[in-house]
């Protein structure tokens, strides 16, 4: 709990806690500790398109007095199936499926704040 704030009035913060079950066979998944610079972190990282069922939320504050939920979830094979839809589509390589992909990217990489990027893919 080492990364929770105590209670304070003001509630303007909060931590959560995500745990989170789930296997191989519905994400792909690995842990940082040997790349991370913050091994004490414990940190997972998930495969693009991982997706989660959230089971439960538990707001914890009057037992450990912090500003603290839990989000408890289970992961699912739902994003791993809509990718497999995705990569599909896409194999039936039509003008629309192209048009449409490249549209996707341009807004993409216009989302994460590379408007420079965007704007060059689209001028190509």
């Amino acid at each position: 709990m080492r990364f929770t704030s105590p209670i304070t009035d003001e509630k303007t913060e909060e931590s959560v806690l995500f745990e989170i079950e789930c296997d191989y066979e519905t994400a792909i998944f690995a842990t940082l500790e040997n790349e991370s610079a913050h091994p004490e972190e414990e940190e997972v990282l998930f495969d693009l398109g991982a997706t989660f069922q959230v089971v439960s939320v538990i707001d914890n504050q009057e037992e450990t007095n912090f500003n603290l939920r839990i989000v408890k979830l289970r992961s699912t094979q739902d994003g791993k199936k809509a990718a497999q839809e995705f990569l599909t589509s896409m194999k039936h390589d039509t003008f629309e499926n192209r048009l449409f992909a490249e549209v996707n990217w341009g807004s993409l990489l216009h989302q994460m704040g590379q408007s420079d990027k965007s704007l060059k893919y689209f001028e190509k």
